[in-house]
């Protein structure tokens, strides 16, 4: 189930598992990897809520996640095994499908913590019937900070364009700096035109200019052009 999700999303499941654990829960629950996604501090769903808490569209709150979480949240019984790994309720198991479904929508070829998070959000209002044991806590805690999938969606993708462009502009760079710099030599006086359309062709890194000895004892100058070719 979990074969194409990042590093973060396994981590924020297992983070998730551990929530349950600590609270003696039998199930791990929409709650658990909400808690998971804030705790956990990094990855693209956390970040998604970090940037939103700071634009003021809405009323979140990271600390008033976790608070909420705790407020709502009530321990299980002690007899719960603190060890095994828990099993999922059915709305944690929507929340993995539309999370595999918001990938394939997106055209990602991995399932990442901001999938988790839109996935959370489609769980909101998808008239998935709850059974009698299952709360979906994260809904009650979202739906206090005012956020809407959509919201959350359109903030996705633009951190998403945001770190694509980083990766284009870094694999550029490097790139640029693999390309060897080249150099070559006119006389300025007698190759002016030629210098101009040879820079046209050409991307420039800098030129230096010194005297040159003709026959006749004429001087001239001779301008080194150190370039790189173009891509």
């Amino acid at each position: 189930m979990f074969e194409r999700f990042t590093d973060i999303a396994r981590e924020i499941m297992a983070s998730a598992n551990q929530e349950a654990q600590h609270y003696n829960h039998e199930h791990i629950d929409t709650g658990h990897i909400l808690l998971a996604i804030v705790e956990k501090k990094r990855g693209m769903a956390y970040d998604i809520l970090k940037s939103l808490s700071l634009k003021d569209l809405s009323s979140i709150d990271l600390e008033k996640i976790r608070s909420e979480f705790k407020n709502r949240i009530k321990p299980g019984s002690d007899v719960a095994s603190t060890d095994k790994v828990r099993l999922q309720t059915s709305l944690v198991k929507k929340v993995i499908e539309y999370a595999i479904e918001q990938a394939r929508s997106l055209n990602h070829s991995y399932v990442g913590s901001e999938h988790l998070l839109l996935g959370l959000f489609l769980t909101l209002s998808d008239g998935t019937e709850l059974v009698p044991e299952e709360e979906n806590i994260a809904k009650d805690i979202l739906l206090s900070c005012g956020l809407t999938f959509k919201t959350v969606q359109v903030e996705a993708l633009n951190l998403l364009e945001a770190v694509e462009k980083k990766k284009k502009k870094f694999k550029s760079a490097r790139k640029k700096k693999q390309r060897p710099v080249k150099c070559k030599i006119f006389e300025f006086e007698l190759n002016e035109e030629k210098i101009m359309e040879f820079l046209k062709t050409i991307e420039f890194v800098q030129a230096t200019q010194s005297s040159l000895n003709l026959p006749n004892s004429t001087h001239s100058s001779k301008i080194t052009i150190f370039y790189r070719d173009r891509e």
